[in-house]
């Protein structure tokens, strides 16, 4: 026979307030070790995505030339083009709109580019379908020097880089990107 005393207790089922409070502490602790880690992965994607957008534009300027053996905006220095004339090039590149002054043929050579949403992103566009703009993955313009005198030979802005100064040979076009906060440690070019 069982004897029941006073201090018997029945047992039941769950968990006590401070298990239940250790586990909490414990998923906190986790969390905390992961987004950093999560945050650093998504900015390394962002700036991976801002790099393939930087050498899929320069190869797309480059087709134009060697189709056509000029540029598909007027350039006649090495200066960095303004807002309007990256449209334009942008627009040329593409070949669909009705007012093409340089790619008489209507060849698509940014086929497959990224497309921005957000106003971020890639190729940002009109609600009629035009161009607006280029941006990277952080929400900032691509900037654009082209070889306006056909020296294959430009000197590069001044961007904060450690190794920048001496002038960038062999290339038709520098094409760059602020990142995050215009961070310099973030800044995506074509020729570093």
């Amino acid at each position: 026979m069982k004897t029941i005393t006073p201090y018997t207790r029945t047992i039941r089922p769950g968990f006590s307030l401070i298990e239940i409070l250790i586990v909490v502490a414990i998923i906190t602790g986790l969390a905390a070790i992961a987004f950093p880690v999560a945050n650093k992965v998504i900015k390394s994607g962002n700036l991976e995505k801002n790099r393939e957008m930087t050498v899929a534009l320069e190869r797309a300027i480059d087709r134009f030339y060697g189709e056509y053996g000029y540029y598909p905006v007027e350039v006649s220095d090495d200066d960095t083009l303004d807002t309007s004339e990256i449209e334009q090039l942008l627009s040329e590149l593409e070949g669909t709109q009705d007012n093409l002054e340089y790619n008489i043929k209507g060849i698509n050579f940014l086929e497959g580019f990224a497309e921005g949403k957000n106003n971020r992103g890639g190729l940002l566009r009109t609600s009629s379908g035009d161009i607006d703009g280029l941006k990277n993955t952080f929400g900032q313009n691509f900037e654009i020097i082209i070889d306006g005198d056909f020296d294959k030979t430009i000197e590069p802005p001044a961007l904060g880089l450690e190794d920048e100064g001496e002038d960038i040979v062999g290339k038709r076009v520098l094409i760059w990107s602020q990142g995050e906060d215009n961070a310099t440690e973030d800044i995506i070019t074509n020729w570093r």
